[in-house]
């Protein structure tokens, strides 16, 4: 990230969006619409043949395919969004004591103005980078979850949910 990313995002609270990132990021939908134009094929086929089987299973699997691309796409579009989070006496020490409190271990601090923790692979997790933005009174805080070949996941494994709450629960207590 550089200077104006950061500024964009302290502004905006969220990550900037360009072609690139609606690439990487929707890259997972792809699947589930190969689906639906496969189960559209099907509803097609049972019309023309008139083989309501075929129709009922194309429907279904139309159905179940497109609300997945629906679950995913919101999902998505909602893990580019910072969460705020207002604490007194917010400091660079603060935050790093209560990140190794918290688990987590592999963290570093760029000059520009951010922390990046990284999470590893896990039996439960993929791994992802959690960024955390300070400003005076306000931190903010984003985690993607990465799965292979970087792709961004929708989904954050339950145990990083955990430490994260942890992890803020420790930064206002003091």
């Amino acid at each position: 990230m550089i200077k104006k990313e950061i500024d964009n995002i302290k502004r905006s609270k969220k990550h900037s969006f360009t072609l690139w990132n609606f690439i990487e990021r929707y890259l997972l939908v792809i699947f589930p619409f190969a689906i639906s134009v496969v189960s559209l094929s099907a509803i097609k086929s049972g019309v023309i043949n008139n083989n309501i089987e075929l129709q009922t299973i194309g429907w279904i699997t139309f159905i179940a395919s497109f609300t997945l691309i629906f679950i995913l796409s919101i999902k998505l579009y909602n893990n580019q969004f910072f969460q705020s989070y207002k604490i007194q006496n917010l400091t660079i020490e603060n935050i790093e004591n209560s990140l190794k409190k918290s688990g987590f271990d592999d963290f570093e601090y760029n000059k520009i103005g951010f922390f990046e923790v990284s999470t590893g692979i896990t039996w439960f997790s993929w791994g992802g980078t959690l960024t955390l933005i300070q400003t005076e009174n306000e931190l903010l805080l984003n985690y993607r979850t990465k799965g292979l070949n970087g792709v961004i996941l929708p989904f954050t494994s339950p145990i990083i949910k955990k430490k994260i709450k942890k992890f803020i629960q420790e930064l206002q207590s003091r």
